[in-house]
């Protein structure tokens, strides 16, 4: 799967914004914060963002459900981005031998 169709169906599914980075871009990263510290084949770095309103932001998160609504809202959006569903009719990923 290339980046135009990661980033094409992130959109589809409601993201906000979608950027790709290669694990290569953060080697100046502290221990345990490069990609490659949590899974040692990685290439690739994928971000996806979902605007917030700000007024739920703001919210006493002591006295309300803002927080709470938030939480489960951006879980769901990334369920439903990740969910094998929505790659049915995705190319298998080819990894390249030198990368095994």
């Amino acid at each position: 799967m290339d980046s135009t169709r990661i980033k094409q169906l992130a959109a589809d599914l409601g993201a906000d914004l979608c950027g790709i980075a290669t694990e290569e871009r953060f080697s100046g990263a502290p221990d345990g914060f490069r990609p490659r510290d949590i899974y040692s084949k990685c290439r690739s770095v994928i971000v996806i963002a979902k605007r917030v309103p700000h007024e739920c932001v703001n919210a006493d998160v002591a006295k309300s459900r803002a927080f709470y609504s938030i939480l489960f809202t951006f879980n769901f959006f990334l369920f439903t981005i990740l969910h094998p569903r929505n790659m049915k009719n995705t190319a298998p990923i080819r990894h390249n031998a030198a990368h095994r």
